[in-house]
């Protein structure tokens, strides 16, 4: 594919950054921030990647006409850290794929046959790269705890992948009960949230959490830490427990998955959370963010 490289006009033309990266150039810019985690949070990250990316933020947040922001949550760090005005800073959260929002999934992952599932296994899933801020270390570390207690016996699923920008997770320890499905596809992953019995988000911190929606559109049982971000997405939707803690972590899920196992497949479809998803659409998004560069011609 040809990329064509324009020239930077400086009659007033508005540049905008879809990431944190915009190019220095003239006044007109707005910059779409997802999180700010390379500034408050280093030791996430190889250290190059947090020098490198923390001063690139610092930068664009101090200079960009317009910020536009994927959550409440990233907007109050950003007044904070910097002091920028209320009205500079928008929000236009991220939005789930039309495949997650089908009333009926159209195809089946068929977890249990394909990683030779035990029947009588509850099923959780984990979506996330494997990285300190996933937190999936303690997360399984407390299914562990779970399947020690020989009641409610529960199987692992971890969709995603690890990235050299990251820093290394601790030790994982043993690893029973544990499938790391690697990457999937969009299709996929719909199909593995309407079959696993619970989708678990064990993060220590998130700037939006599009999983926890796409999750929610597909009718899925949600524990998920309790972090600012997912109290927003997820409402009352979700049982919380405290991200730093692996004793609350399984018996939140424990809880839970005894719970769900007795709401038939049809009643947890019919009240899944839909209605709060409205806000959570492509099209909003972009109108948000078109209104903000016309806004600035």
């Amino acid at each position: 594919m040809a990329v064509q490289l324009l020239p930077f006009r400086s009659d007033g033309s508005v540049v905008l950054s879809l990431t944190s990266r915009a190019p220095y150039v003239g006044s007109r810019r707005v910059c779409v921030v997802h999180d700010l985690f390379p500034i408050t949070h280093p030791e996430w990250y190889s250290a190059t990647y947090a020098s490198v990316h923390a001063n690139l933020l610092r930068r664009n947040i101090a200079t960009a006409e317009k910020l536009v922001v994927v959550s409440p949550v990233v907007a109050d760090e950003i007044a904070e850290l910097s002091g920028r005005r209320c009205e500079d800073i928008v929000v236009a959260p991220n939005a789930p794929s039309s495949i997650f929002c089908e009333e009926k999934i159209s195809s089946k992952f068929d977890l249990r046959k394909r990683f030779e599932i035990p029947p009588e296994n509850y099923t959780v899933l984990a979506v996330g790269s494997l990285e300190p801020r996933k937190n999936l270390e303690r997360l399984i570390r407390a299914v562990s705890m779970i399947n020690d207690t020989g009641i409610n016996p529960t199987t692992l699923l971890l969709v995603g992948s690890s990235a050299s920008i990251f820093a290394p997770v601790g030790d994982l320890g043993a690893l029973n009960n544990v499938v790391f499905a690697g990457r999937v596809t969009d299709q996929e992953l719909a199909s593995l949230y309407s079959e696993v019995d619970l989708v678990a988000f064990p993060s220590l911190a998130e700037g939006f959490g599009l999983p926890a929606v796409e999750a929610l559109a597909c009718g899925a049982r949600l524990a998920v830490s309790d972090i600012p971000v997912f109290r927003w997405i997820c409402g009352d939707h979700a049982q919380y427990f405290d991200p730093y803690d692996e004793e609350s972590i399984a018996a939140t899920i424990s809880m839970d998955l005894v719970r769900g196992s007795s709401v038939p497949d049809a009643e947890r479809m019919r009240d899944s959370p839909r209605h709060i998803l409205a806000e959570f659409d492509w099209d909003r998004t972009a109108e948000l963010i078109s209104t903000v560069c016309l806004g600035l011609r």
